[in-house]
């Protein structure tokens, strides 16, 4: 008995080890926090592989319809989340997360028995409501430690990960039948015994007190608010642009397969992975400016690309670019929201930005409207969205004061070796 106890000591040592060496906490709470993240993209990253099966399946007449059902709970998720921040801030978060958890699985999975656009994309709609909570809760979990912008990142190229595996089951049961990635949507219910094991008080928000002797920004602080919300929603209709668009081109140059689609998603998604890794690495020497001008950079200069080189091989350094600078601007935008003051209570900040980031989603099969109808096999359906790329580049310079971080201030030594200390 005693031997079993001492190999079991061991082994978790052992394993807690591994955790440290690839940087994660050893929090059951952060563990928790970015396996529910993963709701956000199992949503529509399940089925958008198959897009070209399910409009087959549905009904062919109404092309936007096929892609509203990958990209309705978008709409869903502001519904969910605001009402979460503005009407239940005080209640029992675990309750509502295990609720929510529920909600998103069954809904999402009603498509293998609902076969019709209507009942459907009400049932999507729901489903995106449930994420809103899910999605604040858990960046109030990630927000509780002490190093919150590294569990931004961390959070970030987990569920980049996680988009690579859920796109190419996705492909590949799609491929078997175009309804079998509804039944991915249940994965959250295995997610629900460790969310009930978790203590009440992890869930209570922590109060951070303002650092003294630094500078703060000059700009009105909901003006910031404005600035993060508008960013989010540009980012998330470029980056979600490639999942709704990708396998309708793909189809019309000939590589129709489900898996030659998440492929190239996967690829975007990979990209995005290396952007948050790097904000990772270099967020304590570089400025929050800088990287998001790079990331909307990044973006721009991959839909110039993909505008330009409409062949598949080739395709692959658009999608790239597009992908990494999505991984820069996730992680930054939700590092500056919920470390910083925005001018408004703190869950309400993070709901908004959490909706930006959504309404992102639900828009951007729209944005190209035009060019789907008149250019499904031409790189001209990537030019809206580098255009976007362009205004959210342009609003991050334009707006620089916005974005000014704290700066010590000479007369006080206290703060400025503090800050040193971080740095290294």
């Amino acid at each position: 008995m005693l031997l079993i106890r001492v190999n079991t000591r061991r082994h978790k040592v052992g394993s807690q080890s591994v955790w440290k060496r690839f940087g994660f906490p050893e929090d059951d709470a952060f563990l928790v926090a970015v396996l529910i993240s993963t709701c956000a993209v199992l949503a529509g990253a399940a089925l958008a592989p198959g897009l070209v099966h399910l409009q087959q399946a549905l009904g062919n007449e109404h092309r936007i319809l096929a892609r509203l059902v990958i990209t309705i709970p978008a709409l869903g998720v502001p519904v969910g989340a605001l009402l979460f921040g503005a009407l239940l801030p005080a209640a029992k978060h675990k309750i509502v997360l295990l609720t929510m958890l529920a909600v998103f699985a069954l809904t999402g999975a009603a498509g293998v028995i609902i076969h019709a656009y209507g009942p459907l994309l009400v049932l999507r709609f729901l489903q995106g409501a449930s994420i809103g909570p899910i999605m604040v809760i858990a960046m109030r979990l990630l927000a509780r430690g002490d190093n919150p912008q590294s569990n931004m990142a961390l959070q970030s190229m987990v569920m980049t990960g996680a988009t690579v595996g859920i796109l190419l089951i996705g492909g590949v049961a799609s491929a078997l039948a175009w309804w079998l990635p509804f039944l991915m949507q249940l994965a959250p219910l295995f997610f629900i015994p460790m969310v009930s094991r978790l203590p009440e008080n992890v869930f209570i928000p922590v109060q951070r007190p303002r650092q003294e002797g630094l500078a703060r920004p000059q700009a009105p602080l909901v003006f910031n608010m404005v600035v993060a919300v508008c960013l989010a929603f540009l980012a998330m209709v470029a980056f979600y642009a490639l999942p709704v668009l990708i396998p309708s081109y793909l189809y019309g140059l000939g590589f129709g397969h489900p898996l030659a689609a998440a492929g190239m998603i996967v690829v975007s998604v990979i990209a995005a992975a290396v952007g948050s890794f790097a904000f990772r690495k270099f967020a304590a020497i570089v400025p929050r400016l800088a990287v998001l001008a790079l990331a909307y950079f990044a973006v721009f200069s991959g839909f110039m690309y993909l505008t330009y080189v409409s062949q598949w091989p080739p395709m692959v350094l658009g999608v790239a670019l597009v992908g990494f600078g999505f991984g820069l601007i996730f992680p930054v935008l939700n590092h500056w929201v919920t470390t910083s003051d925005m001018g408004i209570e703190k869950t309400k900040a993070i709901a908004m930005v959490t909706a930006a980031f959504q309404m992102g989603q639900f828009f951007a099969p729209i944005a190209g409207v035009p060019a789907f109808e008149h250019a499904m096999d031409s790189g001209a359906i990537f030019l809206p969205y580098g255009v976007l790329a362009v205004f959210g580049l342009s609003l991050v310079i334009f707006n620089r004061a916005v974005f000014d971080e704290p700066r010590p201030v000479p007369t006080e030594v206290g703060p400025v070796r503090e800050l040193e200390g971080r740095a290294a």
